[in-house]
């Protein structure tokens, strides 16, 4: 929202986690206790219990970056940063939840209320 009103910024700008990003690993730990669950086991050859998704196992090898550099040299001056997923995973999933995963419109007073 900071950068919607700065008539100098221009272009593109990737708000995205960056080098912040979670890995596979944080992602699967942060809803296993969100949820209550075991970890799953990660199996090491991915065509022996994932036969039917062998179009996406190349996906999850990536070690891909997404670049945030300009992003950060913009709002940074400004105090902004983007939070540790971890510290506000809990909230995002209970919103889902409460929203029935979209199905089901919550205001911004109503979420803020709940929380």
């Amino acid at each position: 929202m900071a950068l919607l009103d700065a008539e100098s910024v221009s272009g593109t700008v990737a708000l995205v986690a960056g080098a912040a990003a979670p890995t596979n690993a944080e992602l699967i730990e942060l809803a296993c206790r969100q949820f209550g669950r075991e970890p799953p086991r990660i199996v090491a050859d991915p065509a022996s219990r994932l036969q039917e998704t062998d179009l996406y196992v190349p996906y999850f090898g990536m070690g891909a970056t997404l670049d945030d550099a300009r992003a950060r040299e913009l709002l940074g001056p400004l105090g902004l940063t983007a939070p540790p997923l971890r510290g506000y995973f809990r909230h995002a999933i209970d919103y889902a939840e409460r929203a029935r995963w979209g199905k089901r419109q919550i205001t911004r007073e109503a979420a803020a209320a709940s929380a």
